[in-house]
C-alpha cells in the first residue's frame, strides 16, 4: 500500500474490466469501502462496474465535481504487470492525479524497452544467457546474449551489465544494437526497479522428447529423434544455480516470480526430478506434449501453483499424427482430461494455425469441441508467423477467424499471438478484419473487447 495514502478521503476504484469484481472484494477486505467506480471508456459510464455490483461506473470528471479530493486504486491488471504501469502513468502524466492519491501505485520508468528486458531471463544451452530467443529481430545474428560463466555471481553480473547497456542504446537508437528495428519495443511504462518475474527454465534444444512436430526448432540441431537424448547435468545445475544468486540478491522470489518450464518433454527427462524440485515453490508454467500422464506433474497440479500448456494444433486423429509425427491424439485428450479433472482452472491449451496443414473445418471444429470438453484456464491461438508465407493475407485470415469466433462465441478465454511476436500493425490488421468481415455474425462490443484483451494479454 501507497505510504502516503490517506486513509479519510473517498476511495475511488479505477477500471470497470474483468478484475473489477476481484478488486472490489480486496479493497473491502482491507477495511475500505470504495465509494465508485472510473475508466476511460465512454461506454460503461452510468453502468454498474460489473454483473451483481452495485456501484457505477462514472466519468472521470464527474468524480471530480462529485467528491473533489479522493484516492485511487487501480483494478485493470497485478502488481508489477506492465498493463497497470500504463495506467498509472495515464492517470499521472494525462489526468494530473497526485501519485500520493493512488493506492497501490507503483514507481515506473518511460523509456525504450520490451517486456523481455524488463522481467524475463532466458538461459540458453548451457553457454549463454538472453534476453528473447531472437524472435523476429531484424539483426538475429546479433541476439542479445551473454557467457554463462561457472560462477553464478560472475555470469549475473555479466547479464545485468549487458541488459543496462542493451537498454541505453535502444534510448540513442543506435544502429549497432541487436535491438535495433524489433518489434516489440515500445516507449511505455515500466518497472523503475528490476525483479526477474519470469525466469525461462528451458532445459537445451537437445532435451529429450517423444514427439517430432514439424514446426519445432529443435530439428535445426539435427535430426527429432530425441527420446535417448540426455538434458545435461551442468546445464541443469546452473539454472538452479543462476536462479539460487537471483533470489540471494533479491530479484526473483516466489512472491512475484513465475517460472516457464519448456524444451523437449519434461515428463521423460531423466533429470526431471531436481527441476520438479526446484519449481514447487514458485509458480509455474510447465509446456508438456501430455503424451505421458505424469504423476509428479499432477502432484504439482494439485498444489495449485503450476499450470500446464499443451499445444494440440489438431482437431483430428490424422492431423495430429502429421504435425507431431506421432499417433498419440486419443492419448493426449485422455490425459488432459486427467490433468483438468485434478485442477480444470489449471491447463491451458493452444493451437498454433498452420495454414493448409491444420485449417480443415474438422481440425478446427474437432479442436473446439476438446476446449469444450476440458474447460481450460485460457487458450492459446497462434499464427504461424515464422512461414516464409504472408500468414496475414485474407484466405489465411478467415480461417484463422473462423476459428476464434467459435471459441469466443463458445464462452473461451483467449490469448492471441504467435509463435514468435506480433507486430502492432499485425495486431491492428487481425483487429480491423474482425470489424470488416462481412459473414452475418453479429459482433458486439463486448465481443471486440475480448477480442483486444486476447491481443494484449501476457502469456504467463
Amino acid at each position: 500500500m501507497n505510504a502516503n495514502f490517506n486513509p479519510k478521503l473517498p476511495l475511488v476504484l479505477y477500471g470497470a474490466g474483468r478484475n473489477a469484481s476481484n478488486a472490489y472484494a480486496q479493497v473491502l477486505s482491507l477495511g475500505i469501502k470504495p465509494v465508485c467506480f472510473t475508466d476511460k471508456d465512454s461506454k460503461k459510464w452510468g453502468k454498474p462496474a460489473y454483473l451483481g455490483g452495485n456501484l457505477t461506473v462514472l466519468a472521470l470528471d464527474e468524480v471530480r465535481k462529485k467528491y473533489c479530493d479522493f484516492n485511487i486504486y487501480i483494478t485493470v491488471a497485478q502488481s508489477g504487470s506492465f498493463a497497470k504501469l500504463a495506467v498509472e502513468a495515464y492517470l499521472v502524466e494525462e489526468e494530473g492525479i497526485s501519485s500520493d492519491k493512488i493506492l497501490n501505485f507503483e514507481p515506473y520508468i518511460k523509456r525504450i524497452s520490451c517486456g523481455l528486458f524488463e522481467d524475463t531471463i532466458a538461459p540458453l544451452g548451457e553457454r549463454d544467457i538472453g534476453l528473447c530467443r531472437g524472435g523476429r529481430l531484424i539483426n538475429v545474428t546479433q541476439m542479445p546474449t551473454t557467457e554463462w560463466v561457472d560462477d553464478p555471481a560472475k555470469a549475473l553480473d555479466d547479464f545485468l551489465a549487458m541488459r543496462q547497456k542493451l537498454i541505453n542504446d535502444n534510448q540513442e537508437n543506435l544502429v549497432n544494437s541487436p535491438c535495433n528495428n524489433c518489434i516489440v519495443l515500445r516507449n511505455a511504462a515500466w518497472p523503475s526497479e528490476y525483479h526477474v518475474r519470469n525466469y525461462v527454465l528451458s532445459t537445451e534444444p537437445k532435451s529429450p522428447c517423444q514427439f517430432k512436430c514439424i514446426y519445432c526448432y529443435a530439428g535445426h540441431y539435427g535430426n527429432n529423434d530425441f527420446e535417448t537424448k540426455k538434458s545435461s547435468d551442468k546445464a541443469i545445475d546452473k539454472r538452479v544455480d543462476l536462479l539460487l544468486e537471483l533470489e540471494k540478491r533479491g530479484l526473483a522470489d516466489p512472491a512475484f516470480t513465475v517460472i516457464s518450464l519448456s524444451d523437449g518433454e519434461i515428463a521423460v527427462d531423466p533429470k526431471r526430478a531436481n527441476l520438479y524440485k526446484l519449481i514447487e515453490r514458485y509458480k509455474s508454467w510447465i509446456y508438456t506434449n501430455a503424451g505421458i500422464y505424469s504423476e509428479e506433474i499432477a502432484v504439482l497440479l494439485k498444489k495449485g501453483l503450476t499450470h500446464i500448456v499443451v499445444s494440440i494444433d489438431a482437431g483430428t486423429r490424422e492431423t495430429f499424427t502429421k504435425i507431431k509425427g506421432i499417433d498419440a491424439y486419443i492419448k493426449v485428450c485422455e490425459n488432459l482430461k486427467k490433468y483438468s479433472a485434478i485442477a480444470p482452472r489449471l491447463v491451458r491449451l493452444q493451437y498454433i494455425y498452420l495454414p493448409n496443414r491444420n485449417d480443415d473445418i474438422k481440425d478446427i471444429d474437432g479442436f473446439v469441441e476438446l476446449c469444450d470438453n476440458i474447460n481450460p484456464e485460457m487458450v492459446s491461438v497462434l499464427l504461424d508467423v515464422l512461414s516464409d508465407k504472408n500468414t496475414l493475407d485474407m484466405k489465411v485470415l478467415l480461417g484463422f477467424f473462423d476459428l476464434l469466433d467459435k471459441l469466443l462465441l463458445h464462452g473461451h478465454s483467449l490469448f492471441i499471438g504467435a509463435n514468435v511476436f506480433l507486430s502492432n500493425e499485425e495486431r491492428d490488421i487481425i483487429l480491423d478484419f474482425a470489424k470488416n468481415k462481412d459473414d452475418g455474425l453479429i459482433r458486439d462490443e463486448q465481443y471486440y473487447h475480448r477480442l483486444k484483451l486476447a491481443l494484449n494479454e501476457k502469456v504467463y
